[in-house]
Protein backbone atom coordinates (compact mmCIF):
# COMPACT_ATOMS: atom_id res chain seq x y z
CA UNK A 1 0.00 0.00 0.00
CA UNK A 2 2.99 2.35 -0.09
CA UNK A 3 2.28 5.50 -1.99
CA UNK A 4 -1.26 4.38 -3.11
CA UNK A 5 -3.03 6.23 -0.16
CA UNK A 6 -1.75 8.62 2.55
CA UNK A 7 -3.29 10.26 6.07
CA UNK A 8 -4.64 13.48 6.07
CA UNK A 9 -2.42 14.99 9.32
CA UNK A 10 -5.08 17.84 10.28
CA UNK A 11 -7.61 14.59 10.52
CA UNK A 12 -5.41 13.76 13.80
CA UNK A 13 -5.83 16.96 15.32
CA UNK A 14 -7.32 16.65 19.46
CA UNK A 15 -10.12 19.15 18.35
CA UNK A 16 -10.78 18.21 14.95
CA UNK A 17 -14.83 17.99 14.14
CA UNK A 18 -17.01 16.98 11.12
CA UNK A 19 -16.07 14.29 8.90
CA UNK A 20 -12.63 14.80 7.18
CA UNK A 21 -10.88 13.44 4.64
CA UNK A 22 -8.51 10.52 6.33
CA UNK A 23 -7.15 8.59 3.63
CA UNK A 24 -6.25 9.94 0.09
CA UNK A 25 -4.39 8.59 -2.92
CA UNK A 26 -1.37 10.38 -2.17
CA UNK A 27 2.21 9.77 -3.45
CA UNK A 28 3.94 10.34 0.11
CA UNK A 29 1.96 9.22 3.28
CA UNK A 30 0.77 12.66 4.87
CA UNK A 31 -0.56 15.31 3.50
CA UNK A 32 -0.70 18.77 5.25
CA UNK A 33 -3.33 21.07 4.35
CA UNK A 34 -1.92 22.92 6.62
CA UNK A 35 1.16 23.56 8.79
CA UNK A 36 1.09 21.46 11.82
CA UNK A 37 4.70 21.75 14.43
CA UNK A 38 7.64 21.40 12.63
CA UNK A 39 5.72 20.39 9.29
CA UNK A 40 4.88 22.76 6.43
CA UNK A 41 2.10 23.00 4.90
CA UNK A 42 2.01 21.29 1.28
CA UNK A 43 2.40 24.15 -0.91
CA UNK A 44 0.72 23.51 -3.60
CA UNK A 45 -1.58 20.89 -2.02
CA UNK A 46 -1.80 18.94 -5.38
CA UNK A 47 1.90 17.78 -5.29
CA UNK A 48 1.45 15.35 -3.14
CA UNK A 49 -2.11 14.12 -4.07
CA UNK A 50 -2.38 11.29 -6.97
CA UNK A 51 -5.59 12.20 -9.06
CA UNK A 52 -5.76 8.66 -10.89
CA UNK A 53 -9.36 8.58 -12.25
CA UNK A 54 -11.42 10.39 -14.82
CA UNK A 55 -10.56 11.90 -17.52
CA UNK A 56 -6.59 13.17 -18.21
CA UNK A 57 -6.26 16.41 -16.27
CA UNK A 58 -4.21 19.01 -17.77
CA UNK A 59 -4.28 21.88 -15.03
CA UNK A 60 -1.11 22.83 -14.08
CA UNK A 61 -2.08 22.20 -10.15
CA UNK A 62 -2.21 18.54 -10.57
CA UNK A 63 1.22 18.05 -11.60
CA UNK A 64 2.89 15.11 -8.57
CA UNK A 65 5.84 15.66 -7.47
CA UNK A 66 8.29 12.45 -6.83
CA UNK A 67 8.47 12.16 -2.53
CA UNK A 68 10.39 8.90 -3.03
CA UNK A 69 13.86 10.80 -4.08
CA UNK A 70 16.05 10.08 -1.24
CA UNK A 71 16.02 13.11 1.63
CA UNK A 72 12.47 14.53 -0.31
CA UNK A 73 10.15 12.67 1.74
CA UNK A 74 8.21 16.00 2.89
CA UNK A 75 9.10 18.59 0.33
CA UNK A 76 10.30 17.78 -3.07
CA UNK A 77 10.59 19.49 -5.96
CA UNK A 78 11.61 16.36 -8.41
CA UNK A 79 8.60 15.82 -11.38
CA UNK A 80 7.24 12.49 -10.55
CA UNK A 81 7.90 11.51 -14.55
CA UNK A 82 5.65 8.05 -14.02
CA UNK A 83 2.58 9.82 -12.66
CA UNK A 84 -0.38 11.17 -15.51
CA UNK A 85 -2.50 13.28 -13.89
CA UNK A 86 -6.41 12.57 -14.16
CA UNK A 87 -9.10 14.70 -12.82
CA UNK A 88 -10.73 12.71 -9.84
CA UNK A 89 -9.25 10.96 -6.82
CA UNK A 90 -10.46 8.63 -4.51
CA UNK A 91 -11.14 9.50 -0.46
CA UNK A 92 -12.06 7.83 2.39
CA UNK A 93 -13.61 9.89 4.97
CA UNK A 94 -13.34 9.92 8.94
CA UNK A 95 -16.94 8.41 9.33
CA UNK A 96 -16.13 5.24 7.04
CA UNK A 97 -17.47 6.57 3.60
CA UNK A 98 -15.58 7.00 0.70
CA UNK A 99 -15.99 8.68 -2.72
CA UNK A 100 -14.60 9.73 -5.92
CA UNK A 101 -14.01 13.46 -6.35
CA UNK A 102 -12.99 16.19 -9.56
CA UNK A 103 -9.77 17.79 -8.69
CA UNK A 104 -11.53 21.55 -8.02
CA UNK A 105 -13.65 20.20 -4.97
CA UNK A 106 -10.29 19.12 -3.36
CA UNK A 107 -7.85 21.76 -4.38
CA UNK A 108 -9.84 24.51 -1.91
CA UNK A 109 -7.32 24.13 1.01
CA UNK A 110 -9.83 25.91 3.42
CA UNK A 111 -12.74 23.14 3.08
CA UNK A 112 -13.68 21.35 5.67
CA UNK A 113 -13.01 18.24 3.65
CA UNK A 114 -9.33 18.76 5.40
CA UNK A 115 -9.89 20.84 8.20
CA UNK A 116 -13.10 19.58 9.43
CA UNK A 117 -15.96 21.72 10.88
CA UNK A 118 -13.83 22.55 14.86
CA UNK A 119 -11.03 24.03 16.04
CA UNK A 120 -8.40 21.94 14.29
CA UNK A 121 -5.81 24.50 14.29
CA UNK A 122 -4.15 23.71 17.67
CA UNK A 123 -1.57 21.19 16.62
CA UNK A 124 -2.26 19.20 19.34
CA UNK A 125 -2.70 15.15 18.43
CA UNK A 126 -4.32 12.49 20.38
Amino acid sequence: MWMSYGANASAGLRNAKGSMALLIEAGKPGIFPQKLGEYPRDDPLGAGLRFNHGERGTDPRLAGKDFAVQGHHVRSSAPALNYQAHQRIHIGFTDGHAERFHFEQVLRRDSAMWLGTGRGSDDVFD
